[in-house]
């Protein structure tokens, strides 16, 4: 597992790592910024311009975004960001979506968008961008873009979406609704990228994707002393819980948490204490 800290006064603040039975920990760099997911790519900004760098040899190259932050594409290919206007209402705004290859090349103006931008990657490489098309829309759309041309897929539409996240196969995505005065909108939504097919999850609160197919939810229950851990079948929409406060009382600071890739560990730090802890659960 890998975590940003100091955890002692005379090391230095990088990316430490540790295993998952414990033990003490080891520096696994001190180079920090944004890296592709094989950490074989880090970003950084040097001189008011975008840097990506090859970590393997250090060869280093300068992406036209004009300094604005870049977010790699799932193989490491490609990297992506949104250029806007500065001085005027977010939510006016025209914005454009970006792309190059890794090493610079190849930069082409993806989309335009009214208040939004990148919200994600989808596994092939196309980008879930979210904003309006059009100035005159209603809402705020989330849309597939693929970044060789051609009609963008919208996926869904509300007034107020926010926390979009794609299952890790692109499968499904999650969002929130909020505010819009109608209480059977407001809330928690599922949508199937290829179907259309959305459902609500009757329960609000912090979520992260599992596998491709069930998403974790830790209900916002304020009066509660402890946090408690769902799980959501995107497919039938059932909700069952994995924990139970008086068996497992666990309690997350900040939001901070994260599941593995295989789906079978949560790490999150503690509220009580400030350390990291690590549940484990059965595999299918």
């Amino acid at each position: 597992m890998l975590y940003i800290d100091q955890p002692f006064p005379d090391a230095p603040v990088g990316y430490w790592s540790v295993g998952l039975d414990g033990g003490p920990p080891e520096l696994y760099t001190d180079r920090l910024g944004i890296y592709s997911r094989d950490m074989s790519y880090l970003a950084y900004p040097r001189n008011g311009q975008a840097i990506v760098e090859r970590v393997s040899d250090g060869q280093t190259w300068t992406i036209p975004s004009g300094g604005q932050a870049i977010s790699f594409s799932p193989d490491g290919a490609w990297v992506a960001w949104t250029a806007g206007q500065p001085g005027l209402p977010f939510d006016t705004a025209r914005d454009e979506v970006w792309a190059s290859k890794t090493d610079g090349s190849q930069a082409r103006l993806v989309t335009g968008v009214f208040g939004g931008g990148i919200a994600g990657w989808f596994p092939d490489g196309s980008l879930l961008v979210s904003g309006r098309m059009d100035e005159s829309e209603t809402g705020t759309g989330l849309r597939k873009v693929s970044l060789t041309g051609g009609e963008s897929v919208e996926i869904a539409r509300a007034e107020r979406i926010r926390g979009a996240v794609l299952s890790p196969g692109g499968s499904w995505l999650a969002y929130l609704v909020t505010f819009t005065g109608d209480p059977a909108e407001d809330g928690l939504w599922l949508v199937n990228t290829s179907t259309g097919e959305r459902r609500k999850v009757g329960m609000f609160g912090a979520y992260r994707w599992r596998d491709d197919q069930r998403l974790w939810l830790i209900p916002l229950e304020l009066s509660q002393g402890y946090h408690q851990l769902w799980e959501v079948d995107a497919a039938s929409g059932e909700a069952q819980p994995l924990t139970a406060g008086e068996v497992t009382p666990f309690k997350i600071a900040n939001g901070d948490w994260s599941i593995s890739p295989d789906g079978m560990h949560l790490a999150f730090v503690s509220a009580g204490d400030g350390n990291i802890w690590l549940l484990e659960f059965p595999g299918d």
